[in-house]
């Protein structure tokens, strides 16, 4: 099948997300063109996926170490036969050719240069998170203001937890059960057919197997995103129990009360909303109300929305988790809203 983007797009697609993800704190400038970019054309964000996919599902073990000198000098594949070629000539003499030394060392170079930039790629994703933790059958697990961590549970399945967060592991040889208290993470769950992967949250219960999903618990709502596989989302505070099934691409949000059927929606901009992990909440028409929420898990001040009309007030937009008590500040330009410090807190009001 067509991969629905051309190779251009592509190879643009990996400049932008060198760019985005080789910088510790990207400008705004930076953020809101490849935003722009990626809205441009359907193809822009199919091609932003694959490269994104790629790189999430590469494991650093299999990273190539770069050659010493020595071995640069004795190498003399050119490049231009296939692997195959080149080993079987190299069992006879082979005649000399004149130029071949700076054809050997021109391929050569596109080799060290191509190996350089994969190491380069995959060691991206060894910077952001400063602790592993691998965790028991059970336990408790929870991060401050600002944190983040990653897990490694007893089934090797992974969990990136983030900041102000709680998660209780309670595994037995019959199931897999976990409890997000608060807060937000993203599961990557290792395959066990005998054994169902639960995490609940607010009431409700998400069930896998093997796949990948986001959940996040603030205010009174749990939000699901699922990036791989399929889940099966329960909240058992409405009167039916509703369940549904939930695919990759598509979000499932649940209130405390049940006071929301349960609905599956499209997610878009999964990528942009799973930019937490590296430190950037971004947020697309979503409820001021939800926002502050979660944005307050990054600062050590109290943030509240005093006003109902305030709280359903629709907000896009990036905030970096390092910046967030200066984008609160900026908050009133946008919207209309007053920031008014008391003690120990930040209240928007209309």
């Amino acid at each position: 099948m067509a991969p629905g983007y051309s190779a251009a797009q592509r190879r643009e697609a990996a400049e932008w997300f060198i760019v985005i993800r080789d910088q510790t704190e990207p400008e705004a400038q930076t953020l809101q063109a490849w935003l722009r970019w990626m809205e441009a054309d359907e193809a822009h964000r199919t091609a932003f996926e694959a490269v994104s996919a790629a790189w999430h599902h590469t494991s650093p073990s299999t990273m190539v170490a770069m050659p010493t000198a020595s071995e640069l000098a004795e190498d003399d594949y050119d490049g231009e036969l296939s692997v195959e070629q080149w080993l079987a000539s190299r069992k006879s003499p082979a005649p000399t050719t004149p130029g071949l030394a700076s054809r050997s060392w021109r391929g050569l170079r596109r080799g060290v240069f191509a190996l350089a930039a994969v190491a380069a790629w995959m060691t991206v994703a060894l910077l952001f998170y400063r602790e592993t933790v691998q965790a028991p059958s059970w336990g408790v697990f929870e991060t401050r203001v600002g944190e983040h961590r990653e897990i490694v549970l007893a089934d090797d399945s992974r969990v990136a937890l983030g900041a102000r967060s709680r998660l209780v592991v309670n595994f037995n040889r019959e199931r897999r059960e976990l409890r997000l208290e608060a807060g937000e993470a993203f599961f990557q769950v290792a395959k066990d057919p005998g054994r169902a992967f639960v995490v609940r949250a607010m009431g409700g219960s998400i069930t896998a197997i093997g796949t990948a999903f986001d959940v996040r618990a603030v205010r009174d709502h749990v939000t699901v995103m699922v990036a791989e596989g399929v889940v099966s989302v329960r909240n058992r505070a409405t009167r039916e129990g509703e369940q549904v099934n939930v695919a990759p691409r598509q979000q499932v949000t649940f209130d405390l009360d049940g006071r929301e059927p349960l609905q599956v929606r499209s997610a878009p901009n999964l990528e942009e909303r799973l930019r937490w992990r590296e430190g950037w909440l971004i947020y697309r028409n979503e409820p001021l109300g939800n926002v502050i929420a979660d944005v307050s898990r990054y600062t050590e001040r109290r943030i509240e929305v005093s006003d109902s009309d305030a709280a359903t007030l629709r907000f896009s937009g990036a905030v970096d988790r390092q910046s967030v008590d200066e984008w609160l500040l900026a908050l009133p330009e946008a919207f209309p809203v007053t920031i008014e410090a008391v003690p120990a807190q930040r209240v928007p009001t209309p």
